[in-house]
């Protein structure tokens, strides 16, 4: 019987590998032997010589393997035998295990994946315009991240991972392993105190178009504690309530978003610090008068640094006074006319470094008639306006 021919590798994978050859049409069959342990062992005997194929399994990856092939015949009972053709295959790779996302950016994504040990390096493509490009080739299978950059923030990418082992100059492939992955929100961009109260604080920011919502905290005993989260990206402001007068505070701001049910959250919090403004002046009342003069009292303000006092003059708000320190109750304002009804307003201050913080106004209405109204607490603007109007006429 004449020898097989064009015995071949025909297919691989990481596990088996396929024998292929030419059919000889003498043979009534072909007997397929692997090395095995220093020795050949039969592992396939085909009846006809039509099959022209063989799938050795259970293999072992990116491994050499040797085989050999036989035709036989039979005359009578006796089977007579070719020569062997002989064929050496290795296997690929194993595919790439525990491929993951394992690290969120703005504008990049960590890929991680387990050592592969069959392996001499790592092919890296991501999905792109409707196809598949190379990104990496990472020779040798001790690194096991990749960090892909220049992304955009909030967008979703595709990526796929395959090993790669060389026979020879030819490089052999595994299976591609799929992840996908999605970056962070950009960061929380202007972040400012844009209004202050004796008891609260407001926040402002930018809209961030590439958030799903924010995440408000406040810095408290030591520790930073959620205050607000806030739903959609069109909200631009929170006001922190509920807080002490001429109080220094904390808070940070970053941005999340979805992929799936998880969370993704901006790269790094936004912080700002703010103090509240001092409580309003109490107790402000006429407490003396004179042809010339008034004296004006008022309760010590403990949140404030001082006291600013302001004269309603001829259509227009004057300052009389201003008070650097919070012990001083009282103002004696002079050169006045006699008989004459006269409104003032004051109101505390507090600095916050160099900026001055203030309180809203208190009223006190007197004459030098001995005749006076006092509020202790700010009126309605309009409320202010009909009655200065009234004083004034």
């Amino acid at each position: 019987v004449d020898r097989v021919t064009g015995a071949k590798i025909g297919g691989r994978a990481s596990n088996a590998l396929r024998l292929n050859w030419n059919k000889n049409s003498q043979a009534d069959g072909y007997i397929i032997e692997q090395y095995k342990g220093s020795q050949w062992t039969r592992i396939a005997k085909i009846n006809g010589n039509a099959t022209t194929t063989y799938r050795v399994e259970n293999l072992g990856a990116s491994n050499t393997y040797k085989f050999r092939i036989q035709a036989f015949k039979f005359s009578g009972n006796t089977p007579f035998y070719s020569e062997y053709a002989y064929v050496e295959g290795k296997t690929n790779p194993s595919d790439i295990s525990g491929l993951r996302i394992g690290g969120h950016a703005k504008d990049a994504l960590r890929l991680n994946w387990n050592r592969n040990s069959s392996a001499e390096g790592y092919i890296i493509e991501q999905y792109k315009n409707g196809s598949w490009s190379r990104i990496a080739r990472i020779s040798g299978n001790g690194a096991t991240t990749k960090r892909v950059e220049n992304l955009k923030a909030s967008t979703e990418y595709r990526f796929r991972i395959q090993t790669f082992k060389m026979n020879g100059s030819k490089p052999l492939y595994s299976g591609y392993v799929y992840v996908t992955g999605k970056t962070n929100p950009y960061n929380v961009s202007g972040l400012r105190i844009g209004g202050r109260a004796a008891d609260a604080l407001r926040l402002n920011w930018n809209r961030n178009t590439t958030a799903s919502g924010y995440v408000i905290e406040q810095y408290k005993n030591g520790s930073w504690s959620r205050i607000a989260r806030i739903s959609g990206n069109t909200t631009t402001t929170w006001r922190a309530e509920n807080l002490k007068a001429s109080t220094y505070y904390r808070f940070r701001i970053r941005a999340f978003g979805f992929m799936g049910n998880t969370a993704l959250y901006s790269d790094n919090d936004t912080y700002v610090y703010g103090t509240t403004n001092p409580y309003n002046v109490s107790g402000a009342r006429i407490a003396g008068t004179a042809a010339d003069a008034l004296r004006i009292n008022w309760n010590r303000n403990t949140t404030a640094d001082g006291y600013v006092i302001e004269k309603y003059q001829s259509g227009s708000w004057v300052r009389v006074a201003r008070i650097s320190e919070n012990y001083t109750t009282t103002y004696r304002v002079e050169h006045l006319q006699p008989s004459t009804s006269y409104v003032f307003r004051i109101r505390a201050f507090k600095f916050a470094g160099n900026t001055p913080l203030y309180s809203g106004y208190s009223y006190v209405f007197g004459d030098t008639q001995n005749q006076y109204y006092t509020w202790s607490v700010p009126l309605k603007a309009e409320t202010q306006s009909e009655v200065i109007a009234n004083r004034i006429r």
